[in-house]
């Protein structure tokens, strides 16, 4: 039962892990995207 529990466990950081690397390009080029909108607009009002 120990060593399922285990392989489980890692099963789930596996997958974890994967989602977060995932999410974070798509959440990466979002926030950048949205960073250069920024900075459009502040050069804009100055």
């Amino acid at each position: 039962m120990n060593k399922k529990g285990m392989e489980m466990w890692q099963i789930v950081l596996m997958i974890l892990m994967l989602l977060l690397i995932f999410f974070g390009f798509l959440f990466y080029g979002g926030i950048s995207d949205k960073l250069g909108d920024l900075f459009g607009t502040l050069k804009m009002l100055m």
